[in-house]
């Protein structure tokens, strides 16, 4: 089978390692589906030195696959069975090869019949859930959500649906604003557009910064533009994983502000987490969300660099990039 893994930041090896066998307690998968997202790119590019080359298999987190073979210890209820199609939980991120080895606490069962397009955005979705969750009470607030990649088009939609007033997609590249206003947000804001971000957002949600701001971006320069857009006693939620442990923060805006400061991460790691991913496989069952195009670039996993450079970067009009597998 073959197998990828980060040689040095940026540099993609694929190469030919031997089937897995399984293990009691857990499941071999083979990935049909994995969204690559930004705690992917984070480590493929922004790792901490002399961290590389990563473990093989690294770096991937959000998969959909098969499972190929499975060995419980005792009796278990609702049991998955060889040739279902399931959702995998994998914070250890060495999901990138075409069989891995899953605790089967890790596995979720999908809704039946979900379309593959719909279950590769389960775990943006999943996330955004728990986001909007730690938020609590949006309705008719003015939103801003900063950084629209995948994760930030769907808080936008998620966002909206939950009573925002007003939601606002920040983003400096043309394609995912305009993304942006498919999938939820009433208006956009290009923060390198000529006038500063603050005015520019401020003038879009009635002459005062937002309520809500949620970073969803995670470098040092959106963490801060975040600060600078949410309004005093307002409220900021950090989203995005940042790509630097330590950068230089605006703790003066932030004391001036007295913002209420909140923080979600993705559901792969929340406690609450399984719970986020049931009402979002039933969420996407349903069809509660259209994001039919949010998926924009598809490769093999002997296209993985190209994966995470068109992920990172949004070249090309890249919204979601997927690697796909043989079914």
């Amino acid at each position: 089978m073959k197998s990828a893994r980060i040689a040095a930041p940026g540099r993609v090896e694929v190469e030919e390692v031997a089937d897995l066998t399984v293990r009691p307690g857990s499941a071999v998968v083979r990935p049909l589906v994995i969204a690559i997202g930004g705690g992917d790119t984070r480590r493929v590019y922004d790792g901490v030195p002399g961290s590389y080359p990563l473990a093989p298999s690294t770096c991937a987190h959000q998969i959909v696959g098969r499972v190929e073979a499975i060995e419980y210890v005792g009796v278990k209820p609702l049991p998955f069975v060889v040739g279902e199609v399931a959702i995998v939980r994998r914070p250890g991120y060495d999901g990138l090869a075409e069989q891995i080895l899953v605790p089967i606490g890790q596995l979720i069962h999908q809704t039946l019949d979900t379309p593959l397009d719909r279950l590769a955005l389960v775990h943006q979705l999943a996330g955004a859930l728990m986001a909007a969750d730690r938020l609590r009470d949006v309705v008719g607030r003015s939103v801003a959500v900063v950084g629209q990649g995948p994760a930030g088009l769907v808080l936008d939609a998620v966002l909206r649906r939950a009573g925002a007033r007003q939601v606002i997609g920040v983003d400096p590249i043309a394609a995912r604003r305009e993304a942006a206003l498919r999938y939820g947000a009433t208006a956009v804001v290009d923060p390198g557009g000529g006038a500063d971000a603050a005015s520019q957002v401020a003038a879009v949600s009635g002459a005062q910064l937002p309520d809500v701001v949620v970073e969803a971006a995670g470098t040092a320069a959106s963490i801060n533009l975040a600060l600078a857009l949410v309004r005093a006693e307002g409220r900021l939620l950090l989203y995005g994983e940042p790509r630097t442990a330590t950068f230089p923060l605006d703790y003066g805006v932030l004391h001036e502000k007295q913002c209420a400061v909140l923080m979600s991460t993705p559901a792969t790691y929340e406690a609450g987490g399984y719970h986020a991913y049931r009402l979002a496989t039933n969420h996407l069952a349903r069809g509660d969300f259209d994001f039919d195009g949010l998926i924009t670039h598809r490769l093999p996993i002997d296209g993985a660099a190209r994966a995470y450079e068109l992920s990172r970067s949004g070249g090309d009009g890249a919204c979601q990039v997927v690697i796909e597998f043989d079914s």
